[in-house]
């Protein structure tokens, strides 16, 4: 097994949980924390068992995350949040004794990831792993690296875990949002091409939930598109005002869009005619370590993406002939 002390020959502090991220889905399942410091060492504890390190994301240019209850938020908005669900562990949900379900966050965001005082959302709390959408009555699309079947008995699939207001986040949930997952019917994960999963549930989504998918051709060069899902783990948030900005690839385009890791599985709307374009994979690191004050902030990078990567969306003719068998 890989130990922190075995990389730091090669690596600083600092350079070894980034390398961790990037070794992690292929090397290092189970990682030995045994020399990182504050708040290096939080980071890691969460991630020991966890594969999704090198799915990260970035803001470009102004941070463009927002809450629903936002005036901003338009109602087409609104009605594509309500089709976007997120991935948590089983462990952390609780049943109440009126039959609505708990939702458990221990450490806010900005305890949970050691962050500096200037980002947003820190006090908010912290719960999904990922983002999906539901296709048809039967079926959610998510990333691929997200889930495998031995994931399936200890996930539900949550929608409604969001902010309220600026200090209120909805984490009692009624049952009727609340799926749990059956099988997976389709699934290709590459760490640079396709990546997704189509899943069936064991109930049925009601029609209002369901997401309209492009079933042919392509997103257009420079459409202005919008990811909704639950970035670092966060309740729910839209990031609006994004591009596209390599549309050359057949798999997949790159997008300039203020993306985490838990947005991995979200929906990338396009802003004109409100169809799924595709699902968000791949991207820039989300944080980088400040010495002083001794925290962690967002990697920014320029609004026409500069020397960054962008971020990376699956094609929806990647995964819609398993939606079409259905």
């Amino acid at each position: 097994r890989l130990t922190v002390k075995s990389l730091f020959g090669r690596f600083s502090e600092i350079e070894v949980y980034n390398e961790l991220i990037r070794k992690e889905a292929k090397f290092n399942n189970y990682i030995i924390e045994d020399t990182l410091p504050y708040p290096v060492s939080r980071k890691l504890e969460k991630y020991q068992a966890d594969t999704l390190f090198k799915y990260l994301k970035v803001i470009y240019g102004e941070d463009d995350r927002h809450n629903l209850y936002e005036a901003s938020i338009s109602y087409d908005i609104i009605s594509d949040a309500d089709k976007v669900g997120c991935l948590i562990r089983k462990d952390q949900i609780k049943l109440n004794t009126d039959g609505t379900y708990q939702l458990l966050s221990n450490l806010t965001f900005g305890e949970h990831f050691g962050l500096c005082d200037n980002e947003n959302f820190i006090n908010e709390p912290v719960v999904a792993f990922c983002s999906g959408f539901a296709v048809s009555e039967k079926l959610f699309v998510t990333a691929g690296h997200c889930m495998v079947n031995s994931d399936l008995p200890n996930t539900l699939l949550v929608f409604g875990y969001r902010m309220k207001s600026r200090n209120d986040a909805i984490l009692t949930i009624d049952p009727e949002n609340i799926y749990e997952l059956e099988n997976i019917i389709g699934r290709e994960y590459n760490e640079s091409t396709n990546d997704y999963a189509v899943i069936q549930i064991k109930e049925k989504f009601p029609v209002s939930r369901i997401a309209t998918v492009r079933h042919n051709d392509k997103v257009a060069d420079n459409e202005q598109v919008h990811v909704i899902g639950y970035p670092s783990g966060l309740p729910l948030k839209v990031t609006l005002d994004a591009n596209v900005f390599n549309n050359d690839l057949d798999n997949y385009f790159v997008i300039n869009s203020d993306t985490y890791q838990g947005n991995s599985g979200s929906p990338v709307f396009n802003s004109k005619t409100h169809i799924v374009e595709g699902i968000l994979v791949r991207g820039e690191e989300d944080f980088r370590y400040i010495k002083l004050p001794n925290c962690f902030g967002s990697v920014r990078c320029p609004r026409d993406i500069g020397n960054c990567r962008g971020e990376d969306v699956s094609r929806s003719s990647q995964f819609i002939r398993h939606i079409n068998r259905y």
